[in-house]
């Protein structure tokens, strides 16, 4: 930790992603410990911590969310909340993996899923920021019209 809070330093960052550990049933790949002691360590040095979640594999590598139910949707929220609670110094959120499987087609249905889901967490996290991670558009039509 001490080496990659000196790298983050000397980098001149301000803001930090770090992933997740498991908590309640749910995915994560980070230590519990070392998450907390990193949070803590980061925040000391005056960097921002944001959560980095992998949505998609809320109960793990293998289970896909179907962001389409409501009470998966209920479940991603508590999921952040309940991580916010355990670590409150975490000052946002990164939602990373909120879709379906790679390129698979998705109905709007699944799509508005997406959306609630996000905005449920958004909602409940107030004021702090939830992010994403975004592909270049041009690229995956690009792509798509190959297959």
């Amino acid at each position: 930790r001490a080496e990659m809070l000196a790298k983050l330093r000397w980098g001149h960052f301000n803001t930090v992603f770090i992933a997740v550990p498991p908590l309640g049933g749910q995915y994560g790949t980070s230590d519990a410990a070392g998450f907390g002691a990193m949070v803590d360590d980061c925040r000391a040095a005056g960097i921002s911590v944001h959560a980095w979640f992998q949505n998609f594999k809320r109960l793990g590598e293998s289970t896909q969310a179907d962001f389409t139910n409501a009470a998966e949707r209920a479940a991603q929220r508590q999921w952040v909340l309940d991580l916010l609670a355990a670590y409150p110094k975490v000052e946002g959120v990164q939602c990373d993996y909120i879709r379906y499987s790679t390129w698979e087609a998705c109905s709007g249905a699944k799509m508005q899923g997406v959306a609630d889901t996000v905005r449920a967490i958004r909602e409940a996290v107030a004021p702090r920021p939830v992010t994403c991670a975004v592909f270049n558009a041009a690229s995956i039509s690009f792509r798509m019209r190959l297959r």
